[in-house]
């Protein structure tokens, strides 16, 4: 009897960084974020609920966008309450613990410090009779004294990696910050690969016209600070040297197929 090969579903996770930079780059009304959600094979694309908290400190209309897609169902969004209620399903009234390592192993992968900072409570709360309220309490309040401009947003998202890792045998991926360090920290994960701006414009240009990519690259152009000339790639000899080439050299070379899409989030030339 042959064995039918089942094809493994691909989750999607939006992080604050890469959704407000995404909705910058536009063309006409239609924004790169929009085409974004249009990557054919992803079965699944969401956020944790922090990441709606922290774009309601951006322009409105960003905000209002994710709203949008989660009304209508496009975008899945976690609150904690509803990891917790993923998590009971499985592992009853253990899934609080679950919660409390997979937090442990986010703060880890971003080598901060922040659990046993702000999480103290949790930490000494590891018995199996502790209530859901007073677990949601616990982590609310540590949340609170992290503060909102401290990476809870990448922290949140990194547990929710690990909870839908941990509960669906699916290829993880993650739309989040060109920052390195912020990239390096979702990879340390197994079976999760990164895409930045630069990378969903590589995966983009097999979609769309020279012309029509031109439009959203042109516009994500425009958005970033004056004093950036260019972005950097790895180069091709193996070293793993990082090359700032200009905007232009970027976008010709991106266009005639000169780069290969790394899971770190990094375009490499080929050899």
């Amino acid at each position: 009897m042959t064995k039918v090969s089942m094809k493994r579903k691909r989750i999607a996770l939006l992080d604050t960084d890469f959704i407000s930079k995404s909705f910058t780059s536009c063309a006409a009304a239609d924004h790169l974020i929009d085409r974004v959600l249009e990557f054919p094979g992803l079965d699944f694309c969401c956020c944790h609920h922090q990441i709606t908290i922290e774009l309601s400190h951006y322009t409105g209309e960003v905000s209002q966008w994710l709203d949008k897609m989660i009304q209508d169902k496009r975008v899945s969004c976690y609150t904690d309450e509803k990891i917790l209620d993923e998590l009971e399903k499985v592992y009853g009234s253990y899934g609080h613990h679950f919660y409390i390592q997979f937090l442990r192993e986010a703060c880890a992968a971003y080598g901060k410090d922040y659990f046993a900072t702000y999480y103290a409570d949790l930490s000494s709360q590891q018995r199996t009779d502790m209530s859901r309220e007073e677990f949601l309490e616990a982590l609310s309040n540590g949340d609170a004294s992290i503060g909102t401009k401290q990476d809870l947003g990448e922290l949140k998202t990194a547990v929710l990696l690990q909870v839908l890792s941990n509960l669906n045998d699916a290829e993880m991926h993650v739309f989040c910050s060109d920052d390195k360090n912020a990239r390096a920290g979702m990879t340390q994960f197994p079976n999760v690969s990164c895409m930045s701006i630069l990378t969903a414009f590589w995966e983009l240009k097999e979609l769309m016209t020279k012309e029509e990519l031109r439009l959203y690259y042109d516009s994500f152009v425009e958005s970033l600070h004056p004093t950036q000339k260019g972005f950097k790639v790895i180069e091709a000899n193996g070293t793993g040297r990082l090359l700032t080439i200009t905007f232009e050299q970027f976008f010709e070379d991106l266009i005639l197929g000169k780069m290969d899409a790394l899971g770190t989030g990094m375009l490499r030339y080929k050899s």
